[in-house]
């Protein structure tokens, strides 16, 4: 005689879960300043921005960026004064982690201190995995009043581990 005894746990690990999946999202800051005013504004990332993940969220181990992430300004039109200078993101909750940016004046990804940028957004992804959100601080200087909107996308693509 057999006996085979079966015991389910409700929090185990699901068939289909993959070894690991990529997932991305895209937030904006929209900027308009007025000539030589400081600005700061906020962007919140949540886990659940991440949709491709959204069913194996409480089996993250990790996250890393991948090195396609970039950090890019859009809006400025023909004829648009734009500088903005003095640019710095930090983590609302830990403002140690911190990356500064060259003047912005035109539209186009930021192609400088790659390495630098992706080690703030992998600090980033490191909230965001053990928090469930972070909030990023954008602050600059404007020189120049900007009518229309110019806006600044941080786009994390992540391999998430589980």
């Amino acid at each position: 005689m057999a006996v085979f005894l079966f015991i389910a746990c409700g929090d185990s690990r699901p068939d289909d879960l993959p070894v690991s999946k990529n997932a991305t999202v895209s937030k904006s800051y929209e900027i308009r300043a007025s000539a030589g005013s400081s600005s700061e504004l906020e962007v919140k990332f949540t886990i659940d921005d991440f949709t491709a993940i959204k069913e194996y969220v409480k089996w993250i181990k990790k996250a890393e960026i991948q090195t396609n992430s970039f950090i890019e300004v859009s809006g400025i039109t023909a004829g648009q004064e734009v500088e903005l200078k003095n640019v710095e993101l930090w983590l609302k909750r830990d403002s140690k982690k911190r990356l500064s940016l060259s003047t912005i004046s035109e539209n186009g990804k930021i192609e400088e201190n790659i390495l630098t940028q992706l080690n703030f957004l992998q600090s980033l992804m490191d909230e965001i995995v053990r928090r469930g959100e972070s909030t990023v601080v954008l602050k600059y200087v404007s020189t120049h009043t900007m009518d229309s909107s110019v806006f600044l996308k941080l786009s994390l693509d992540s391999r998430f581990t589980f």
